[in-house]
């Protein structure tokens, strides 16, 4: 395995592509002495959860989301696939499903369906002979990455003749929704069309079963009960989120979490990701979840209403 630095310069690289900050590698460093990791699994099996590692990948090309550089992608396969035990995301779930053991067992899976995973990524899953999955949101097939609120890369998504030359056997297609928004709070209805519409026209162009969900965004706030409801009763046997963490359990198939790699992460960062010592993400996460909702609760509370429609009261006198 050759691993040279990430060949784009950092300017042009975005937060997300810039690996761990400083805070949180020393958070890191801290915790590892500490053996977070180990006690953190031990309250993980008491809860019956276990590992279940996902990584997750965006693009291939400077300025998309979470972009790496096709040789860094080259040498993260080539280490997954000698430390792991690479399986497709159908299997991990049915082995989550019937408690199998899954130590070893890490699937891939790539967001938005953009071109540049067949001309970066297909390529090496091919050559390597590792399995992923490739959520697509069918909305914008054919077009472009046009959900982003703030400035980014506009990527080209792939076609539906580029979808249907995928080898089935090494790349599952899942749904990304239909028009990559979040789907907490959607009226049912809307659910149901993001849901069913998308999984019934990836069958259609793919003439295969769609059992894989991807939440457009996929942080807590992006789905909610309403929105995993939906996509059982339409099928779909497993979801992934943007959640990180390391450890899942059957009844998280629907919410399963997910980690990632950034393109200037070395080797030891990826290993540490990998064995769970940047699993206190997933607790900072939910701090800043909970915060975020009793925030909004308390904006919206009548007496804040009320406070509001004063002031704008006095404010007209």
């Amino acid at each position: 395995m050759s691993v040279a630095p990430s060949p784009w310069p950092k300017r042009l690289l975005a937060p997300d592509e810039t690996g761990p900050s400083q805070l949180e590698t020393a958070v890191t460093a801290m915790l590892r002495r500490a053996q977070f990791a180990r006690w953190y699994g031990a309250v993980n099996r008491l809860r019956g959860r276990q590992r279940a590692v996902i990584v997750m990948y965006h693009s291939f090309t400077p300025g998309g989301w979470g972009a790496i550089p096709p040789s860094t992608l080259r040498w993260h396969l080539e280490l997954l696939r000698e430390l792991c035990d690479v399986v497709p995301l159908t299997r991990l779930a049915v082995a989550l499903a019937n408690r199998e053991p899954t130590d070893r067992m890490v699937s891939l899976t790539v967001d938005d369906g953009y071109e540049d995973f067949f001309t970066v990524a297909y390529p090496i899953l091919s050559e390597l002979r590792l399995p992923a999955t490739l959520f697509v949101p069918t909305g914008f097939i054919g077009g472009q990455s046009e959900w982003y609120r703030r400035p980014r890369a506009l990527l080209r998504i792939a076609s539906a003749s580029l979808l249907r030359e995928l080898d089935p056997g090494l790349v599952s297609v899942g749904s990304h929704s239909v028009h990559h928004r979040p789907l907490a709070r959607l009226p049912v209805a809307a659910l149901e069309h993001e849901a069913r519409r998308s999984k019934s026209d990836l069958e259609s162009l793919l003439g295969v079963p769609v059992t894989l969900f991807a939440y457009p965004f996929g942080g807590r706030g992006a789905y909610d009960d309403a929105a995993t409801a939906v996509l059982r009763a339409a099928g779909f046997q497993a979801a992934v989120t943007t959640r990180w963490d390391t450890y899942s359990a059957a009844r998280e198939l629907l919410r399963l979490p997910r980690v990632w790699f950034a393109a200037t992460d070395d080797p030891g960062d990826v290993q540490a990701k990998l064995a769970g010592d940047f699993d206190w993400l997933n607790e900072r996460e939910l701090v800043a979840h909970l915060l975020r909702s009793t925030f909004t609760h308390v904006r919206n509370s009548a007496p804040v209403r009320a406070i509001k429609r004063t002031r704008s009261s006095l404010a007209r006198r």
